[in-house]
């Protein structure tokens, strides 16, 4: 014969939860559900705080509850260590006509054993790995211009224009090939002319006038080197110190045998946060500040030393260092 219960016994039992363990390589959480009285949850909001280990829930609704029942098997896994977890958020759920609450955990796993912490300043530091991805840049045709100072072939006054020769080449003779002849004749393109003469291009400043003529740039790829790390320490003001190596020209810390060049220290970005963490031997609390952060090199074909190196120029100095005086 079927009773009716009015008066629920005090107990609290651990419930089947389908997503007891969500386990990625970024982090790991834990769930775990537990059924209790309502008139044993009225405390909770001052017993219960986000980081607290999971022996510190339990005893509380041991506690609270009288007794709890661990549950059936497929809900009483063993984590690593209690202390290694830190509650990151729970939700209280009214059900059954109010007589029962399900109180649904999540615990996020921190590899932190908050009762082995020294007492004086502690701090650690793990590697997120790294990464090389591909960048997109272009250049104008005139990079190939090696700038060797050289005679080019006189240009008679009439007539057909000499062959091309020789294979220098200066951006000044092609740029004043292309301003010079924009009202001249097409058969004279690749003509150039000072105060006195007019001279021919030689062969490759006639390859270099006719891609930019036509606007066309080589577009390349250079690498982005990233190395990310995760900083932790119950310190506030223990925290990595930024480079002083931004705008430097450096080596990159992770190998990229398709790049020949050199790299530019693009500097460091970083977050930091704060989670207080409960156990029973400390209610107090143990705070843990954690800071992550990623730093950038960015291959650079041909870094101008005067600009990027060791002595690099000052804004508004110059060369000299002087700042114009």
């Amino acid at each position: 014969m079927a009773r009716h219960i009015t008066n629920p016994p005090l107990s609290a039992w651990a419930q089947v939860t389908d997503d007891a363990l969500h386990c990625t390589s970024d982090s790991t959480t834990m769930a775990r559900t537990y059924k209790l009285p309502t008139s044993c949850c009225a405390n909770i909001l001052n017993s219960i705080k986000p980081g607290a280990s999971l022996e510190l829930v339990e005893n509380w609704i041991r506690n609270a509850a009288g007794a709890l029942d661990a549950g059936v098997t497929g809900a009483k896994f063993t984590p690593l260590t209690d202390q290694t977890w830190g509650l990151s958020r729970y939700q209280l759920q009214q059900i059954e006509a109010g007589q029962y609450m399900v109180l649904k955990c999540w615990f996020q796993y921190t590899g932190i054993d908050i009762d082995d912490l020294p007492d004086e300043p502690w701090s650690e530091e793990t590697s997120l790995g790294e990464s090389v991805s591909w960048q997109t840049y272009s250049v104008s045709p005139y990079i190939y211009c090696n700038e060797v100072e050289h005679n080019d072939v006189p240009a008679p006054s009439t007539g057909t224009m000499p062959e091309p020769s020789g294979h220098n080449a200066l951006r000044r003779h092609i740029e004043m090939a292309i301003t010079q002849n924009a009202q001249n004749s097409e058969n004279y393109p690749y003509k150039w002319g000072n105060a006195t003469n007019d001279f021919q291009l030689t062969v490759d400043e006639i390859a270099i006038w006719k891609k930019v003529a036509a606007g066309v740039n080589p577009v390349f790829h250079k690498p982005i080197v990233t190395q990310s790390w995760m900083y932790r320490t119950n310190t506030s003001t223990s925290v990595p110190e930024n480079k002083h190596e931004l705008d430097r020209i450096g080596r990159s810390p992770i190998s990229v045998p398709e790049w020949t060049g050199s790299f530019i220290y693009c500097g460091r970005t970083w977050t930091k946060s704060q989670q207080t963490y409960y156990s029973n031997e400390h209610p107090e609390g143990v705070t843990i500040y954690t800071m992550t952060y990623t730093d950038t090199w960015e291959g650079a074909l041909e870094p101008d030393q005067d600009f990027y190196g060791a002595n690099a120029w000052k804004f508004h100095e110059g060369p000299s260092g002087n700042g114009g005086n």
